[in-house]
């Protein structure tokens, strides 16, 4: 397993950051390198610890939570989680503990830090999200 299966992916970090997500204090970040040689290069992206992120800033930096980073930010809810066995596809759901009529829609992903990111990005949209 690597950084890759335990993180979002680069595509969703963005949607995280754009949605509001927290920018600090996470375990990892998707950081890019831009070719300072090459100009039109393509943009390199790579998954660093924390502690290495200091010199990346702005649209070159994204926080990238793993899994149990997002489930402690999703408030109190009761989620189920399927590993539907087709190419570690994941499936999740769940319904608010404090509202048990408040059913959340299925989410879908490659990644189970990606279906939960979708769920977070789902929540906050729809103002279900506690302030943590």
């Amino acid at each position: 397993m690597t950084l890759n299966d335990i993180v979002v992916s680069l595509e969703m970090a963005e949607k995280l950051k754009e949605a509001g997500y927290p920018q600090e204090n996470g375990l990892f970040y998707w950081v890019c390198r831009r070719a300072r040689k090459y100009s039109n290069e393509k943009d390199c992206w790579y998954i660093l610890e924390y502690s290495h992120t200091s010199n990346f800033k702005g649209d070159n930096i994204y926080a990238a939570p793993t899994a149990s980073e997002l489930l402690g930010k999703m408030g109190n809810l009761s989620i189920n989680i399927q590993d539907v066995g087709i190419r570690g596809r994941y499936c999740i759901g769940g319904y608010s503990l404090d509202d048990p009529m408040m059913y959340l829609p299925l989410f879908k992903r490659n990644n189970l830090s990606d279906a939960l990111a979708q769920m977070w990005i789902h929540l906050k949209e729809n103002g279900l999200l506690e302030d943590k």
